[in-house]
């Protein structure tokens, strides 16, 4: 994922910043420096293709669920609908509206 996102970061670190700096090329230490976020004294410019490894791996972390579903052509689990058709039953049950 990091080879596509290179150009990004190509960018950000050769015309961005130094749009931001008035022309100043960066070292690898004040663009570290500069992806620490604001709290810290940087400017919160994260480098995309440090991040991209980690934020793949949660994104497929979170969405497994859903790609099993989809390959096991079933449909997703509907906790609300179930919730509700049990209401219906009880009170169908105790003849309550």
């Amino acid at each position: 994922m990091e080879n596509y996102l290179t150009p990004i970061e190509t960018i950000v670190r050769h015309q961005l910043i130094p749009a931001i700096t008035g022309g100043k090329i960066i070292n690898d230490l004040e663009r570290d420096l500069l992806s620490l976020p604001p709290r810290l004294g940087g400017l919160g410019l994260k480098n995309v293709c440090e991040f991209a490894p980690i934020e793949h791996e949660n994104s497929r972390q979170f969405t497994k669920h859903l790609q099993n579903q989809i390959l096991n052509l079933q449909p997703p689990n509907d906790n609300e609908a179930k919730t509700k058709a049990a209401i219906k039953n009880v009170r169908a049950e105790t003849n309550h509206p």
